[in-house]
């Protein structure tokens, strides 16, 4: 009986002995699995730090809502990358046709100055001595003697201002009869004020 007894605590010992190595191979998973639960924990932390940050942004945000959050996000961002895309291309055809614009209107200016330019070279210069303001004519001190022709271009300054255009009706050796032209007038025309005379085929 003794020998039973010996034998069957022998086998409690191994069992025991054994389990002691089962709690023990459990133990060291545990642990490690602990171990690389740590850094997962952190991370899960941090989204819950983020979604609580976003909340206070986006009420209403979970972590389960997060997902479609985040993607519509990104989706408006990319949209609106779009359209800035698509303004700042329509802003470069713009900016392409105001230069267009400028060049044409420096050249249009610069014409417009040679023009000017040309007419105080090649022409004869007069006074208004006379207004008629209730036939519209004027005399002006200077006629064929100066080289006045019947198409000439008559131009009325005051002060290096222009003020309009007279239309030759008679020309006498030193005086010249012309209408006001009433096209483009910008003030009276008055005795005194300057005429330069422009032959057009000059």
């Amino acid at each position: 009986a003794l020998y039973v007894q010996e034998t069957r605590l022998e086998d409690s010992k191994a069992k025991t002995a054994g389990h002691n190595v089962n709690i023990e191979r459990l133990d060291n998973e545990i642990s490690g699995l602990n171990t690389q639960k740590a850094p997962i924990d952190k991370e899960i932390a941090k989204a819950e730090n983020a979604v609580k940050e976003i909340s206070k942004k986006f009420p209403g945000t979970t972590l389960q809502t997060i997902a479609p959050t985040i993607k519509k996000l990104e989706s408006d961002l990319e949209s609106a990358r779009q359209d800035l895309a698509t303004k700042k291309a329509e802003l470069d055809v713009v900016s392409k046709k105001v230069a267009a614009n400028e060049v044409r209107i420096e050249k249009a200016e610069k014409v417009q100055a040679d023009r000017l330019s040309s007419i105080e070279r090649n022409s004869s210069e007069g006074v208004i001595t006379a207004v008629n303001e209730d036939w519209g004519f004027v005399l002006v001190n200077i006629g064929k003697d100066q080289g006045v022709q019947g198409d000439s271009e008559l131009i009325v300054k005051r002060d290096g201002i222009r003020i309009g255009n007279l239309n030759v009706v008679s020309i006498q050796p030193g005086i010249t009869v012309a209408d006001i032209n009433q096209k483009g007038l910008s003030g009276s025309v008055e005795p005194g004020d300057r005429v330069i005379f422009q032959n057009l085929g000059e």
